[in-house]
């Protein structure tokens, strides 16, 4: 379509940001700008002839994280959807709202209607994690396991288990979580660089008054039982073995409050389009085969960040050696390991520990 650009006063907000004005005795679609929803500053705007909306529509802001490493990349890229085969995701998102690239923030401000900003905002996220994926995982969202009776009553079972003579399983391998590191993944995040870790943080700590909110001050309590193979329900044989969560009230409360902050990392960009709407699998690893030393060649790149993004969803990968766990599932399926507080929600970085042997983290906010 034709486009002319002219200045308007003050309009009629109309549906996805646009004013109809007539000039020269035809109507025009004009796209508008209103950081406050109410009225409608000068501007110098595009216009697309012949629109006939007449719905009145808010027009609002919203602010998206996106690296500026990928932001180029990720609007160069084409967009999949069959209305607009052929155009690149910038010309998508110019024609749906007015945007703004914050470059020292790493940002986009998009304006314009609820509706054509969640348009824009989808295919945007969609196409950064496509970007992301190509990143290997650098840190995960945790919640750490500090109460010391289940870190030993987790012990006592792995000195049970090396006792059993399970092959691929030994005292002189990786493959025993220790105690320190014990933790609850909540999920993968692929930060190469310190801006992205600077915002991981941020959240983090920005997610203090809606925690305290949702948990109204009190301890988030979690009650661990039973053990189980990370795989379809019932495995016996795998490579990783984890702690559950009891599915009681706790269990309940603790995944609505882990789906918060997820919730909170994904609108941010931060965590992949793929693992949005996978089952978050509450679990506290206690084996994982895929850390032995003799697949040391593997210990840095995707059989780790697969083992750890199993979690999330339920997953398995067919590309690693398997391990029966029979006689441990026989002994130890629904045994009661015990209860622990979460007190913190960290940004642990993969493969840096502190003096103790936990995680390092690189954000951390105190629960009640």
């Amino acid at each position: 379509m034709d486009k002319v650009y002219i200045h308007t006063e003050e309009e009629t907000i109309i549906d996805k940001g646009y004013s109809i004005v007539e000039l020269d005795g035809k109507k025009y679609r004009v796209k508008t700008t209103n950081s406050q929803g109410t009225s409608v500053l000068p501007k110098l705007t595009g216009i697309n002839k012949g629109s006939k909306s007449t719905k009145t529509s808010k027009i609002v802001s919203e602010v998206l994280y996106i690296p500026i490493s990928t932001q180029e990349s990720v609007f160069q890229e084409k967009v999949f959807d069959p209305v607009y085969p052929s155009k690149k995701l910038k010309e998508f998102v110019e024609e749906l709202v007015d945007f703004t690239v914050d470059q020292d923030n790493e940002t986009i401000e998009l304006t314009g209607t609820v509706e054509s900003i969640q348009m824009a905002k989808s295919k945007m996220i969609n196409l950064a994690a496509r970007h992301a994926k190509k990143l290997s995982y650098t840190h995960f969202i945790s919640f750490p396991i500090q109460t010391n009776s289940v870190r030993l009553s987790i012990e006592k079972i792995q000195q049970d288990i090396i006792e059993m003579g399970i092959p691929d399983i030994d005292a002189r391998n990786n493959s025993f979580i220790k105690k320190e590191k014990l933790h609850f993944t909540l999920g993968m995040l692929a930060l190469p660089n310190s801006a992205y870790v600077e915002k991981a943080a941020s959240i983090v700590s920005e997610l203090k008054t809606v925690l305290y909110r949702e948990l109204n001050n009190a301890p988030l309590q979690v009650d661990i039982k039973g053990l189980a193979i990370m795989g379809p329900k019932d495995s016996k044989v795998g490579s990783v073995l984890y702690a559950k969560v009891k599915n009681n009230e706790n269990g309940i409360r603790m995944l609505h409050v882990c789906e918060l902050i997820r919730a909170e990392f994904y609108k941010a960009g931060l965590l992949l389009e793929s693992d949005k709407n996978k089952r978050l699998l509450l679990h506290a690893t206690v084996i994982n085969t895929r850390y032995n030393r003799n697949n040391s060649s593997n210990d840095n790149a995707k059989t780790l960040l697969n083992a750890e993004n199993n979690g999330v969803g339920g997953g398995r990968n067919s590309n690693t050696s398997r391990t029966n766990f029979s006689q441990v599932l026989d002994t130890y399926k629904d045994v009661d390991i015990g209860s622990c507080i979460l007190k913190e929600l960290q940004i642990a970085k993969r493969f840096k520990f502190n003096e103790d042997g936990s995680y390092f983290s690189e954000g951390t906010l105190q629960l009640p």
